[in-house]
C-alpha cells in the first residue's frame, strides 16, 4: 500500500526537478530557494499532521501535499519562459500514460504474486524486472523525443538493434 501511495509522488518529482533547471537557466535563484523552502515547511507540517496515524499516515499526507507544491512550482516556471502551465503537462503525457501503463501491469503482478504467495524477496526481483520491461516498451512504443534523443546517443554499432524508423518518431500518445 505505501508503494502504490508514494509511487505518483516519485513520479511527479522526478518530472519536476526540471522546474529547477528553468529557474536557474532564467536566473531565479531566489525564486528556487523560495518554492524549496516552502516545499520543506509544507512537506514538514503535511508530516506532522499525518504522524498521528502511522506510517500509512505519513504516506498520505506526503502524497496530499506533493501533487499541489509541484503543481506551484510548475506554475511559477512556466510562467518564467512564457508557457502555458498546460503545455508543460501536454508535453509531460507520454511519460504519464507510460508511468500509468507500468502501475497497471505492476498491480496485476503484484497481486499474482501475493496470490500465489511468494516470498518478498522474489516479488521485489519480479517487480522490478516487469516495472523495466513494461516501461521501457510502453517507452518504445510511444517513443517521446526524450526517448528518441537517447536512442540516438547510442554508439553507432549499437544501432542497428534500433529500427530506423524509431529515429524518426511517430506521434505521441
Amino acid at each position: 500500500v505505501l508503494f502504490a501511495l508514494l509511487a505518483p509522488v516519485g513520479m511527479v518529482q522526478s518530472v519536476s526537478s526540471s522546474v529547477n533547471g528553468v529557474m536557474l537557466a532564467k536566473n531565479k535563484a531566489t525564486w528556487m530557494f523560495s518554492l524549496a523552502a516552502f516545499r520543506g515547511v509544507a512537506t514538514v507540517v503535511a508530516l506532522l499532521i499525518g504522524i498521528r496515524w502511522g506510517l500509512l499516515g505519513v504516506a498520505v499526507a506526503y502524497l496530499l501535499v506533493s501533487f499541489p507544491v509541484e503543481a506551484a512550482r510548475y506554475i511559477v516556471a512556466s510562467r518564467f519562459i512564457h508557457t502555458p502551465v498546460w503545455r508543460l503537462f501536454w508535453d509531460l503525457r507520454s511519460y504519464v500514460i507510460g508511468a500509468g501503463f507500468m502501475a497497471a501491469v505492476m498491480l496485476a503482478v503484484q497481486f499474482g504474486l501475493e496470490a500465489i504467495d511468494a516470498p518478498a524477496v522474489i516479488q521485489l526481483a519480479i517487480g522490478v524486472v516487469v516495472a523495466v520491461l513494461s516501461y521501457g516498451g510502453i517507452m518504445f512504443v510511444l517513443r517521446p523525443p526524450a526517448v528518441r534523443d537517447a536512442a540516438r546517443l547510442l554508439p553507432l554499432r549499437l544501432h542497428r538493434f534500433v529500427p530506423a524508423t524509431f529515429f524518426e518518431g511517430k506521434p505521441e500518445a
